[in-house]
């Protein structure tokens, strides 16, 4: 198991508890625009910050290239916070990265389901039922890694909680296609992170994955 700086490996998800803290400030002004991403992750202030990573393919074949990405991931991650003005958000650093053979050709919907069991899990206090409240982008989405999108290089980002479908809508798909797209691994940045700390963002990035990997500046 690696370093919780660097990421780590958690095939069974265990609980961590590390609930946001307070956030001190709005993420609203021309204070907080002026911000890099990096400074913003340093001003939220949460005990830990990253996504979890499912592994959804385990082809001998590919068990370098699953272990070239976690390398290029995490090396992509720290030259980015050492250049930044807030070298200290490596120490929060968390990329969860889960390697369960029981989830080989998991569709979305059941990395989905252990995504949400271990969302509630570690930050019970971000769900309240019946009340509107944000999750943040730690609990609001993570990354697959399936067979396609590790032969290709790419990795998929995918809504934790979807919409639901509007009553009376009776089609019914295993894998909404909206839910998910992809992009390069190089695009698992701070920037992209914080910017999906706004659900919203998610729809201004989105493209269709058949049309292949989005543009993440």
């Amino acid at each position: 198991m690696s370093s919780p700086t660097s990421g780590r490996d958690s095939p069974q998800d265990q609980p961590r508890h590390d609930s946001p803290q307070e956030q001190p400030r709005d993420r609203t002004g021309e204070w907080w625009e002026k911000l890099s991403a990096e400074a913003r992750i340093r001003e939220d202030g949460d005990e830990k910050w990253g996504w979890v990573i499912y592994r959804s393919s385990y082809a001998k074949e590919l068990e370098g290239s699953w272990e070239d990405l976690k390398r290029r991931i995490l090396q992509n991650l720290h030259k980015r916070i050492a250049k930044s003005d807030a070298p200290s958000i490596a120490e929060t650093m968390d990329f969860i990265f889960v390697e369960d053979p029981t989830l080989d050709g998991a569709s979305n919907n059941q990395l989905r389901s252990r995504f949400q069991l271990w969302a509630r899990e570690n930050c019970a206090d971000t769900f309240h039922k019946g009340i509107d409240t944000t999750r943040g982008s730690r609990y609001e989405f993570f990354v697959k890694v399936d067979d396609e999108l590790l032969r290709e290089g790419n990795v998929g980002l995918v809504q934790g909680w979807p919409l639901e479908a509007e009553e009376g809508d009776t089609e019914e798909e295993e894998d909404d296609p909206e839910d998910w797209f992809k992009m390069r691994d190089d695009a698992i940045k701070p920037h992209l992170y914080d910017s999906l700390h706004d659900p919203e963002h998610f729809y201004i990035l989105y493209r269709r994955p058949e049309n292949g990997a989005t543009y993440i500046p």
